[in-house]
Formats: C-alpha cells, structure tokens, sequence
C-alpha cells in the first residue's frame, strides 16, 4: 500500500511539475508588445531572420550587401534590387516547428529557449508578483551550428532583406 501512495504522489508531483512549466512558457509566449506583437510571433521571427542568414551569408553579407547603400535601394529601387536579389539566387527560410522549454531557473525568474535545432532563442524572464516580465534587448539568438550569438545589426539586415523578399512575393 505504501508503494502505492508513494507511487502515486511522485506521478503527480511530476505532472503537476510539467504542467505548471508548461503554463508559465504559454504565459509568456502571450506576452503582447505595445505593436500588438505576441512574445511567440517575435520569437519565430527572430528563428527566420537567423535562419535567412545563414542561408544568404555568403551571398548578401559577405559581399557587402548589408550596407548602407543597399537599404537605400530598397526604397528607391525596389524593381531592381529584386531583380539583383533573384540573381544571386537568395534563398528563404522553411517553415519549421519551433520547440519552447524551461532551460533553467534564476532566483526571481526562468529562461526560456525557443528552438528550431538551428536556431535558438534565450528568454530570461522574471516573476514580478503575478507578473512575468521580459525585455527583448536581454534575448539572446544563437546560431547553434557554431553557438555564436547573432548581433543585432546582422539581424536588422536580414529583417530588411526577408521582409522586403516577402513583400514582393519572393519565393
């Protein structure tokens, strides 16, 4: 009968556990910025914006695609930097599932790492009360075939290039 009752409690210790990670990383990928963007539609964008860089690496950064005068181009002329683009054979991010989990616990929060197994989002986060508080300048994307973290202006660009090859129905 022991065996039962202990039996028992560490099934539900152990599903009351999962469960309650499981609402927290819900909580906070619900989490709306003042754009209306959701923490997850954010988080998913970064995975893409990381992705299309390394796919394009060679072809748009490495040649110095990425500077100032590109950008520029893309607003005086749009028509011809697609057509540049289309050269180059740039290529766009799949479609993948993006695994969320608790990666460990600080003293008032958790990180949370949002996954694609080639790119990774780090989510620090702190419990405030009732509140979850996160701040998108502490996320950390990873590129985890060589665990370097991106930088912020490597990502910028490729924001530009991705949204602009969406935009004009690039595929």
């Amino acid at each position: 009968m022991k065996k039962i009752i202990l039996l028992f409690s560490l099934l539900l210790i152990f599903f009351t556990g999962c469960t309650s990670d499981e609402d927290y990383i819900d909580t906070v990928k619900s989490i709306t910025f003042e754009d209306g963007t959701t923490v997850k539609t954010y988080v998913q964008d970064q995975i893409k914006y990381g992705e299309f860089y390394i796919l394009n690496e060679k072809e748009l950064f490495d040649n110095g695609y990425s500077s100032l005068l590109m950008p520029t181009l893309i607003y005086i002329a749009p028509e011809e930097v697609l057509k540049e683009l289309k050269n180059m054979k740039i290529e766009m991010p799949k479609d993948t599932p993006v695994v969320w989990k608790i990666e460990g616990n600080t003293d008032n929060g958790k990180i949370i790492t949002a996954s694609n197994g080639d790119i990774q989002v780090r989510i620090p986060t702190t419990k405030n009360g009732d509140y979850i508080e996160i701040n998108t300048a502490n996320f950390k994307v990873v590129n985890l075939k060589n665990n370097v973290t991106f930088r912020e202006e490597q990502l910028e660009s490729s924001k530009l290039y991705y949204e602009f090859l969406l935009k004009h129905y690039y595929e």
